[in-house]
């Protein structure tokens, strides 16, 4: 059974058909701003108890004092190495009437659900892109009607120029060209046989 169907009630005609999923975020652990962060803490922490090794008369209270210098950095290493990882999910809801996107996280520091929707028969195209540059990677996914459109997509840095992008980035999910592929396909039946769009109407 569809996920969406426990907080959102659908009219006496609509049942559920099919659920695809179709994005997610993915938490770049180690972000410029925190792998800077680790290294001040290396810095200047350690730097100090450098100083106090190569000063100290007794070698063992340099050592001791040395190694906990570098507890700071190695704690904040560990915090972003063992964090729980921000995760949103977006799925696709097919009933027999709607289209229904429904993205939500349940991070404590998060926590949101979004919800949009679109009456089948009122779709008339699909769009499903992924680009890469040699820097650069982007996603798009799209629905459009004769008036609006429902749109899901990123842009993220490749390779390690992650770091310095946004802390989460969307992905297209497992299900995501399966879906446009449905989508598409149903399009093209409804523009070919009008009379399969009635009982979505």
């Amino acid at each position: 059974m569809s996920r969406i169907s426990s907080f959102i009630q659908f009219d006496p005609q609509e049942t559920f058909e099919r659920e695809f999923f179709i994005t997610h975020s993915s938490l770049k652990r180690f972000r410029a701003s925190a792998i800077a962060l680790i290294l001040v803490a290396l810095l200047w922490f350690g730097g100090a108890g450098l100083v106090v090794l190569t000063t100290a008369e007794e070698k063992s209270i340099g050592i001791i004092f040395f190694v906990l210098s570098l507890l700071p950095a190695i704690l904040l290493f560990l915090y972003y190495f063992l964090r729980k990882p921000r995760v949103s999910y977006g799925y696709a809801t097919l009933t027999n009437k709607r289209m229904i996107y429904y993205e939500y996280n349940s991070h404590e520091a998060v926590n949101y659900h979004f919800v949009k929707s679109l009456y089948l028969s009122d779709i008339t195209a699909a769009q499903f892109s992924v680009q890469r540059s040699l820097f650069r990677k982007s996603f798009l996914m799209a629905l459009f009607t004769e008036f609006k459109a429902l749109t899901v997509g990123a842009q993220s840095w490749l390779s390690w120029l992650k770091i310095f992008g946004k802390e989460t980035h969307l992905e297209p999910g497992p299900d995501a060209l399966e879906f446009i592929q449905t989508m598409s396909g149903q399009i093209a039946l409804r523009q070919f046989d009008p009379q399969w769009s009635s009982h979505t109407a």
